[in-house]
């Protein structure tokens, strides 16, 4: 008789051995799994979140009081269905950002609109007028 381990307590080891290796492939498979989901989710969480804060122009007009004092007078609407936030909205003339606009200083609600006037210093010049939102730009061009 040689000397050694049965067949079945051999069997019964590998079996073992089997259910060990899969538990530690489950428990490193799941939290790798539950992490790259839980990034997607919150990315899209945010995309969705700027889609729904959308911002448009209308009756944008110059008033030329001056040579060197002309106002254009617009209005901005939340079209979204979301609030948008003041540090969300920035009004550009001819590319040059202009914040200091209390119209809007304290953000926009859901379906709100604002009367706004920007002051400009020259005169009888065509205009871009540019209001970046969270999810879009409308621009609208003026002689003023």
């Amino acid at each position: 008789m040689t000397k050694g381990i049965s067949a079945v307590i051999a069997t019964i080891m590998l079996l073992m051995i089997t259910v060990a290796l899969i538990g530690v492939f489950y428990v490193f498979g799941s939290g790798l799994m539950s992490s790259s989901t839980g990034a997607a989710g919150g990315a899209a969480t945010a995309t969705t979140d700027r889609m729904l804060k959308t911002v448009a122009l209308s009756t944008a007009i110059c008033k030329n009081t001056t040579p060197t004092n002309n106002m254009i007078n617009f209005t901005i609407q939340n079209v979204g269905t979301k609030d948008i936030l003041a540090n969300e909205l920035t009004v550009l003339v001819d590319d040059v950002v202009n914040n200091q606009i209390e119209e809007i200083s304290s953000g926009l609600a859901a379906n709100a609109q604002a009367y706004v006037g920007v002051q400009t210093a020259s005169y009888a010049k065509t205009r871009t007028l540019k209001v970046q939102g969270p999810s879009n730009t409308p621009q609208v061009s003026l002689t003023c």
